[in-house]
């Protein structure tokens, strides 16, 4: 029987694959290589709306939560000995690593343009994560305007490199983080026109 995990990260992967028209029971289970009638989907998840709620939450835990936890071992705000600098370039590692779901990513937001709930979650998780990007980069500058400005020029970039075609390469985008850390280091961020 599958668990629930199972479920949502089969879920994750069809996704990713398909888009959020095949987040049904069938093709997860499918995908699963399991019986959609086995029953293990309703006693997780009950229907369909409450396996994408759980969906969504899954997702903000292995590709956020988890990114930042690997970024911040002892957890935000605690001393792990690490500087803001050497935080950033973990979380740089761990957001651009074999393991991170770009093609989620993209998915995630074409969901979220298209159901509310998933809306409401990637608003979310946008928020934790440039909040968290500006809190390190606030902690090395001592200057939050320009911590501010450089954590959403930073997500831009990542999110941007995400959706053009061809989407960038994970080398570019350490490239463009590297010019942003070069910032952080100088003080130095873009001013507004």
């Amino acid at each position: 029987m599958a668990t629930r995990t199972d479920w949502l990260d089969a879920g994750l992967d069809v996704l990713a694959a398909h888009g959020h028209p095949a987040l049904i029971e069938d093709r997860v289970a499918m995908r699963l290589g399991v019986d959609p009638k086995e029953g293990s989907f309703c006693e997780h998840f009950g229907d369909e709306a409450g396996f994408h709620e759980a969906l969504l939450t899954h997702a903000e835990a292995c590709y956020t939560n988890a990114y930042i936890t690997r970024a911040d071992p002892s957890g935000p705000g605690e001393d792990s000995g690490l500087t803001p600098q050497d935080r950033l370039g973990r979380l740089a590692d761990a957001v651009l690593s074999d393991g991170a779901r770009p093609d989620l990513e993209v998915a995630m937001r074409s969901w979220a343009r298209h159901h509310a709930a998933a809306g409401v979650m990637q608003e979310r998780i946008d928020r934790r994560r440039v909040d968290y990007v500006r809190g390190l980069i606030a902690e090395a500058t001592g200057d939050l305007e320009h911590a501010e400005r450089l954590a959403r020029l930073m997500y831009l970039v990542l999110v941007g490199a995400r959706q053009v075609v061809p989407s960038a390469s994970n080398s570019e985008l350490r490239e463009y983080f590297g010019l942003a850390m070069a910032a952080i280091r100088a003080g130095d961020a873009p001013q507004p026109s």
